[in-house]
């Protein structure tokens, strides 16, 4: 038996073996870093976090929130981030460029239900059709992504050539107040401007033109680099499930979803219940994943076909 003096000493050297055993574990497995922007269409990120799914994996997880995203995308791709989440156009891109990109769980769905965006024109306007836009000026929040990609499949399936018409970039807060004054002919707009737009009764809008896509068509993924996946396919298989959770979990309870979302943006609660809230594919279906690759390239955003199990790794 010890002496009582010694006690003291043993106990403090036993301590400080078990914190550097811990700190050594810690080290060979670090947080995962996880980019996400604060849009309710990648809002899993924060659900999980918020319904403690990481920590039930027994994984730590480090949500980073970005501006855009496009900035999402370029962090995972220059090894920022771990594992991020980005359109299915933006994954593509990394595809034709030889970026090892590989997708490892399902976003954000566009549905007839719950449309990612609706092109809008003031309500006193005349454009009734897609002929109607021939030389006129439709604003989309960013040129080369999905919602301009709805834009020109829209005009296109309506009978006009998407060149006709003049497609820009521009900021949702300045959308409605350019479509009444008639700087634009019409506008894609989405959540959180979308509700808002559509209360201030100065516009019509035409629901269909993401469905000129696909009526049901997945419209981003989470993903990760290929090395990334190879080197800690546990890791990337306890986020994926974490995220995919927390989706369905949404689906199931948007209002206390709401909450969450409220939260990350500094909004208020029974705003965020009263838009058109997003829903999140629950599997990786191919087919859902296409239509909007085939679109991207049919329209020039992509340099060659890209095929779905390409972003799936193989």
């Amino acid at each position: 038996m010890l002496p009582r003096h010694r006690l003291p000493v043993c106990l403090a050297v036993l301590l400080f073996a078990i914190g550097n055993s811990l700190g050594t574990a810690s080290a060979q497995s670090p947080a995962v870093r996880l980019a996400t922007s604060a849009a309710e269409t990648y809002a899993q990120a924060f659900y999980a976090q918020d319904l403690g799914l990481y920590k039930k994996a027994g994984i730590a997880v480090d949500v980073d929130t970005l501006a855009t995203g496009a900035a999402v995308s370029a962090a995972v791709l220059n090894g920022s981030a771990d594992i991020g989440v980005a359109t299915m156009i933006n994954l593509a891109n990394a595809v034709t460029h030889a970026v090892p990109i590989v997708i490892i769980a399902p976003a954000t769905m566009s549905t007839p239900a719950a449309p990612t965006g609706v092109l809008c024109v003031a309500k006193s306007s005349k454009y009734m059709t897609a002929k109607d836009f021939d030389g006129q000026t439709i604003a989309v929040p960013a040129l080369k992504q999905t919602a301009d990609l709805a834009a020109r499949a829209w005009l296109s399936k309506g009978g006009l050539d998407p060149a006709k018409a003049n497609i820009i970039e521009a900021p949702f807060s300045e959308m409605a107040s350019s479509l009444d004054n008639g700087t634009y002919a019409g506008a894609v707009i989405s959540e959180p401007a979308l509700t808002k737009t559509i209360k201030g009764g100065k516009v019509r809008c035409f629901p269909e033109a993401f469905q000129a896509i696909a009526p049901t068509f997945m419209l981003a993924a989470w993903f990760t680099t290929k090395a990334y996946a190879d080197k800690n396919p546990d890791l990337v298989r306890k986020v994926a499930a974490a995220l995919t959770e927390a989706g369905a979990w949404a689906n199931a309870h948007q209002s206390d979803s709401a909450v969450i979302v409220a939260k990350v943006n500094k909004i208020d609660v029974d705003t965020i219940r009263g838009e058109v809230r997003p829903v999140y594919a629950e599997t990786i279906r191919l087919n859902e994943i296409q239509p909007q690759l085939d679109a991207g390239y049919k329209f020039g955003f992509l340099t060659r076909p890209v095929t779905a199990s390409e972003l799936m790794g193989h």
